[in-house]
This record gives C-alpha cells, sequence and structure tokens, in this order.
C-alpha cells in the first residue's frame, strides 16, 4: 500500500471512531478521559446496585461526533421516580432564570442557573422500578424565546438500551440505563470524596445519544447542567456536573435556587473534527510526499 492510501485509510479509521456507540448505560473507550468527577458525597442514599435505594453522579463523559452528542453520566439513578435533569445551552435564545409555565419546566420557576448559562433545551429521565414500574422515562422540554414547550419522547424497560417508544421521538434520541454500579459514594452527604479514583473505576450509569437536530442544530460548542433531582422534580439533591462545594447538603426546592452561588456548575462539550476535514489533510499529506519525491 502507497503512502497516500495509508494516510487516507488511517484518517478514515481516526475519524469513524467513536461513532458506532452502543447506547446501553456501559461507558465505551471512546469517551476518553472524564470531563468532570464528582467533589461530594451524595445526599440521596448510596445506590444498592439494583435499581433500588441511591442515586449518585459519579463522573461524566461526552463528545460531539458525527452530528450527535454523546453523553454518559457513571453513577445510580434511583427506581422511585427520581429524576437526572439536563439543561443545554446551545447558543440560541435561553433563560438564565427559569420563568417555568406549566410543564416540565414549572418546578424550576424562579431558579437561577450558572452565571453565563442560558438554557433553551431541557430533558429529564426518571423510572419506577420502586414502583413496580419496570420502565423508564424521557422528555424534553423546548424554550422558543417566549415559552418552553414539551415533548414525551418514550420509554422503555428499565436497565433497557437504545430505543424509546410510546413517544414522539422525531430525531431518534437514544437513552441506556445500566443501574448495576453499587454506589462509591459512601461518606456522609456533602463531604468531600475521598477516594477520586473509584469514582474514575465506574462503568455503568445514564448514556444518552443524541442528534444535534432534537438541540435545534447547534454548531458550536454545547454548555450542560446536569443534576439529580426528586420525584415530581421538586427536590434537587446535591449531585450536580460539575460538583458543588464541599460541605453542600441536598438544596431542596429549585425554587429561589441560584446556582452562582454553588460554583457555577456545569460543563463544556465540543465538537469533535469533521471527518472530511481529516481526510483533507491526509490528502494533503499525500499530496505533500508526491511533491517531494518529484523534487
Amino acid at each position: 500500500m502507497n503512502k497516500k492510501v495509508s494516510l487516507m485509510v488511517l484518517a478514515l479509521a481516526v475519524a469513524t471512531a467513536g461513532y458506532a456507540q452502543v447506547i446501553d448505560g456501559t461507558k465505551d473507550a471512546s469517551y476518553g478521559s472524564a470531563i468532570a468527577v464528582q467533589t461530594i458525597n451524595t445526599g440521596f442514599g448510596v445506590a444498592n446496585g439494583a435499581g433500588g435505594a441511591g442515586s449518585e453522579l459519579d463522573a461524566v463523559y461526552g463528545m460531539i461526533q458525527g452530528g450527535t452528542l454523546y453523553l454518559m453520566l457513571t453513577g445510580d439513578l434511583e427506581g422511585n421516580y427520581n429524576h437526572l435533569d439536563l439543561f443545554f445551552d446551545t447558543g440560541a435564545a435561553g433563560q438564565n432564570v427559569i420563568s417555568g409555565g406549566t410543564g416540565l419546566t414549572n418546578p424550576f420557576t424562579g431558579m437561577t442557573l450558572s452565571a453565563g448559562f442560558n438554557a433553551s433545551q431541557f430533558m429529564t429521565l426518571n423510572g419506577g422500578l420502586e414502583n413496580s414500574d419496570n420502565h423508564v422515562y424521557l422528555d424534553q422540554s423546548t424554550y422558543n424565546g417566549t415559552v418552553w414547550g414539551d415533548t414525551y419522547l418514550g420509554s422503555q424497560a428499565f436497565t433497557g438500551a437504545g430505543s424509546l417508544a410510546g413517544g414522539t421521538n422525531t430525531f431518534g434520541v437514544q437513552v441506556g440505563l445500566n443501574d448495576g454500579n453499587v454506589g462509591v459514594q459512601t461518606g456522609a452527604g456533602g463531604t468531600a470524596i475521598s477516594n477520586p479514583a473509584a469514582l474514575l473505576a465506574v462503568n455503568t450509569g445514564m448514556e444518552f445519544a443524541i442528534p444535534l437536530a432534537a438541540l435545534g442544530n447547534p454548531s458550536g460548542a454545547i454548555k450542560i447542567i446536569a443534576e439529580v433531582n426528586g420525584g415530581g422534580d421538586n427536590y434537587l439533591s446535591n449531585q450536580f456536573f460539575t460538583g458543588l462545594p464541599v460541605g453542600t447538603g441536598n438544596l431542596g426546592s429549585p425554587t429561589g435556587v441560584n446556582l452562582t452561588q454553588y460554583g457555577n456548575p456545569y460543563f463544556t462539550i465540543a465538537p469533535a473534527p469533521e471527518p472530511v476535514t481529516m481526510v483533507g489533510l491526509a490528502l494533503g499529506a499525500a499530496a505533500l510526499l508526491r511533491k517531494r519525491r518529484k523534487a
């Protein structure tokens, strides 16, 4: 194989790495290093690894590739309809202080998000295994510049993977939940994590594949606030990404919460280089080699 072809094959292999993610709630190696690691022990109970007691967020991983946001939050989500909430700042018109309304974002009315964070999209995941409901549910709310509009994206079996059913999932958002982790956050709620390496060793939790079209086709970096909330989305835990300051207990009702007082938690995921760019670089390198041979 000549050098030009070799470079093209290498570029294509690198460019397509990570595109075929299996959305099953188990972290794949293609996610790479953690974006953030939890700072404090959960106030929502130690997870028992069976979808029962305890909710915690251990570490977060993510990437934007091939027009899709891949997001992996290791930890556990208790099957008592506790919620995993995701606020997205996509660069579109959004709100820093949530005005709520009558739908999904209503419990957050009056909540101030992190400084410089203007939410235009919201998703919430919950499930009811402890209530003899072997399903998880995903909902989305979009801010149109005036009001928030809600969409039920669908459900799947608890600890299921991938596709959602029974809702309006126009863009094919996928979810995977693996609640098999036995909690590694065993300290008193709000105390400092004593062994971050143990959190980084957790490979299961909540995983999403969100086509960018479902978020309004943002072209740049996306800011995300992730948090664990109670049933009804009306009692915030102390589990956020990025983590809250040591000594922080559960925040309680979202109304009146001001995240600027808690270190402005959020993380950012930027798009990876698109395949055409990488292949172009390979072709350019091959052309340069050819010119050198002719010189």
